[in-house]
């Protein structure tokens, strides 16, 4: 059997002493980690004895630190801004839209036909009064004056020759009438002859026919005679005709120059040299630099208080500028009537002064001055809270004071409410700053004072 197990030993490479070197080597190795870990104990143990250490000490310096008194919580108090405000009259203000016109604009159109022949306008061009601005051909306007000038030259003659017949109508009435009277007196000699039975009775009838061509023709020369007056009637109606027709004539052949009406600001042109025109015909439109006028639109709310100023012979004036010129405006009327679709009737205002070059079509902003409101205040749109309350300082608390809007006004252009209350009185001193939390009572301070001028 032990033959066998040292057998089985050989066979395996394995020798006692072998067996005996495992054996230390396992137990050196047990031996490394037990001090290793003996180790790490050590180290945690001094770790955890300086926390715990630290840690009591903190607690007895807190422990020890004296604790501060206690007071009493400080109410907080709001920085403001206020204006110093006294109640008077004031004009409220409205920003309004215009647009320069002119009354008098004119379309200036052919008085004959006839072919362009020099046109001086140009758009834009500045002219004064009776300047030429075109002209047009003169020879048809000269034939037609001419003929007009032969028709009078004709009816004068035809007056002429109707005097003269009047003047030998009444001296061959006279011998008419005597012709008459031989006639008459032969129809008697060959009465007396036939009952004398010495003359015929065919020469009785020859003596009446006599007699009865002869009082035709007296009654043709009275009747001329009497006609006088009415042909002459008829050739001075004439005569007025052609006379009329004539000056019409002589005022075509002065409108082939056409000129301006008035001084003023040509806007178009529509004809050129050689072009032919007939009466009626556009040719060039202008408008009088003189009679400008501003045309704004007026909101609905304000037409009442606007036309019950105008109706007590108020002056409502307003300024504007034009390129970069002040323009001094007046209210003068409200258009007849409102455009569909309108939100105010279109006011008309005239230029007060000197006209600074205003040209038709030039938009500008309006600033109208509306009738005064007694005891308002003008004030900053951030002193306005809601719609209708503001805050006075009262020993440095707020007190709310309820309001009327009455319009606005710009200072330098600056917007400022115009408000109305019986609780604003002079002195009193409205914060301009928007507080978040603003209630009756919060206490404020004062940063900033303004007066209002």
């Amino acid at each position: 059997m032990t033959g066998l197990n040292n057998g089985t030993s050989i066979e395996s490479g394995q020798t006692p002493d072998n067996q005996t070197s495992d054996g230390q080597a396992s137990d050196r190795q047990v031996s490394d980690k037990q001090e290793h870990k003996g180790s790490f104990r050590k180290a945690f143990l001094i770790v955890l004895v300086i926390v715990c250490a630290t840690v009591a000490l903190l607690a007895a310096l807190k422990a020890a630190r004296p604790e501060p008194p206690k007071g009493q919580k400080k109410e907080q108090s709001w920085g403001v801004q206020t204006l110093t405000v006294k109640p008077e009259s004031l004009s409220p203000q409205l920003r309004l839209l215009g647009t320069v016109q002119s009354p008098y604009t004119s379309g200036l159109k052919a008085a004959v036909s006839a072919d362009i022949k020099t046109v001086t306008a140009r758009e834009g061009l500045r002219v004064a009064k009776g300047d030429l601005l075109m002209t047009l051909d003169d020879q048809e306007a000269q034939i037609a004056l001419i003929q007009r000038k032969a028709d009078i030259a004709d009816i004068k003659a035809q007056l002429s020759a109707e005097t003269f017949r009047y003047q030998q109508d009444k001296i061959s009435l006279k011998n008419e009438q005597a012709l008459v009277d031989l006639a008459r007196r032969a129809v008697q000699r060959q009465s007396k002859l036939k009952k004398a039975r010495v003359s015929s009775e065919s020469k009785i009838d020859q003596a009446k026919q006599a007699l009865q061509r002869q009082e035709l023709s007296l009654q043709s020369r009275q009747l001329a005679i009497q006609n006088h007056a009415n042909r002459v009637s008829q050739l001075e109606a004439r005569l007025e005709r052609a006379q009329a027709q004539f000056d019409l004539a002589r005022i075509d052949l002065q409108r082939v120059e056409v000129k301006a009406p008035f001084p003023g600001v040509v806007t178009d042109v529509y004809r050129s040299p050689g072009e032919r025109v007939r009466t009626g015909d556009l040719l060039l439109n202008i408008y009088d630099r003189d009679n400008i006028e501003v045309i704004a639109q007026l909101p609905n709310r304000e037409i009442n208080a606007i036309v019950s100023a105008l109706d007590s012979a108020d002056t409502l004036e307003a300024s504007a500028q034009g390129f970069g010129q002040p323009v001094r405006l007046r209210l003068e009327r409200l258009a007849g009537q409102i455009n569909k679709g309108a939100g105010g009737a279109n006011g008309i205002f005239s230029v007060i002064g000197s006209n600074p070059n205003l040209m038709v079509g030039q938009t500008l902003n309006v600033l109208l001055e509306l009738p005064k409101i007694d005891n308002v205040v003008a004030i900053p749109v951030s002193a306005l809270y809601g719609a209708d309350r503001i805050y006075q300082v009262v020993d440095n608390r707020l007190k709310s004071i309820r309001v009327t809007r009455k319009g606005t006004r710009f200072d330098q252009g600056v917007q400022r409410l115009l408000v109305q209350s019986d609780d604003i009185k002079p002195g009193a001193r409205i914060i301009t700053t928007q507080l978040p939390s603003a209630i009756n009572g919060l206490k404020v301070s004062v940063r900033k004072a303004e007066v209002n001028q």
